[in-house]
């Protein structure tokens, strides 16, 4: 699938903890398509100058002209300038034409080549962005799994001190209660 200037600019991207500045992504982005559109721009223009370099180079305007009738003598001369400038000025021509198709077909190529590598090296970097991105969402996620794990540990620390304390409670109880229930028998009158 190409990618397009318009995907670029109404791609979504879901925001994590600790994740890049959504400004600056799109300002990046921004900036690609930018340059997205300057090579489409050349691309077609330099489409436009092949194309144009490309057809027949327009005819001598001699050959447009109507014969016009002229003594015996002039006729014959006038013929044969007539069929060696149309056939000297292609010969001209060819050539500077062929290398400007040639140049223009390497420039397009160039500005081809150019656009691929700019949108591969903004599909890399996306997925640079997105990689590191997860791999930070993941580390964070990890660290508070961490945290929890030892917030329940401190908890069920902290439940079975207050379990042990209790009973011990009970215990101290227990034997102040027998102690008292012992002792009565002091306080009673004889």
């Amino acid at each position: 699938m190409a990618i397009t200037v318009q995907m670029i600019e109404n791609k979504e991207f879901t925001t994590a903890p600790m994740g890049y500045k959504r400004k600056e992504v799109d300002m990046f982005l921004d900036e690609i398509c930018d340059e997205m559109d300057r090579l489409n721009e050349e691309i077609q223009s330099l489409q436009v100058r092949l194309s144009q370099a490309n057809q027949p180079a327009p005819q001598n305007a001699r050959t447009n002209v109507r014969p016009v009738s002229v003594p015996a003598p002039l006729e014959v001369e006038e013929p044969a300038p007539a069929q060696e400038t149309p056939a000297a000025e292609p010969e001209a021509k060819k050539p500077l034409r062929t290398d400007l198709g040639a140049e223009a077909a390497a420039v397009l190529q160039a500005a081809q080549r150019v656009y691929k590598e700019t949108v591969s090296d903004a599909k890399n970097e996306a997925q640079r962005i997105i990689d590191q991105a997860q791999t930070k969402a993941d580390d964070q996620l990890k660290l508070q799994q961490k945290e929890r794990e030892e917030m329940d540990e401190a908890l069920r620390t902290l439940r079975e001190s207050a379990l042990e304390y209790k009973k011990k409670l009970q215990n101290l109880l227990t034997s102040q209660q027998k102690l008292l229930d012992d002792a009565a028998g002091l306080f009673e009158e004889q």
